[in-house]
């Protein structure tokens, strides 16, 4: 249920937010079961398009080097239509994020003036 839960608050962000990033903190992250992986996969299909337009970039926290590789293999099967991160710590990600949110400010800006 808090999967499903959101998945239904990433949809309002996206409504509300022209741009934003994700920093998913999975430093506590256990490997999901097969049914779990199944309806992850199932839900991130449903998205609405403004979730996959109004995302700029995710990045995933964890320092599990066998979750990282399991979110390599499947970001590399599966690319990903937003720009990503995989890291080992939070001091990694988010300067990431931080400059690729201020690369999409500048971008707007841009287009505007």
């Amino acid at each position: 249920e808090s999967l499903r839960r959101y998945f239904v608050d990433i949809a309002d962000v996206s409504r509300r937010l022209p741009r934003y990033a994700i920093l998913y903190d999975l430093r506590r992250a256990e490997l999901p079961t097969a049914s779990r992986r199944r309806l992850l996969a199932t839900m991130s299909q449903r998205m609405p398009p403004e979730v996959r337009v109004n995302c700029i970039a995710i990045a995933f926290v964890t320092a599990s080097a066998v979750i990282r590789a399991a979110l390599v293999a499947v970001t590399w099967l599966q690319p990903m239509k937003v720009e990503h991160l995989v890291a080992e710590t939070i001091e990694e990600a988010e300067p990431w994020i931080a400059s690729r949110l201020r690369e999409a400010a500048r971008t707007i800006d841009e287009a505007e003036g």
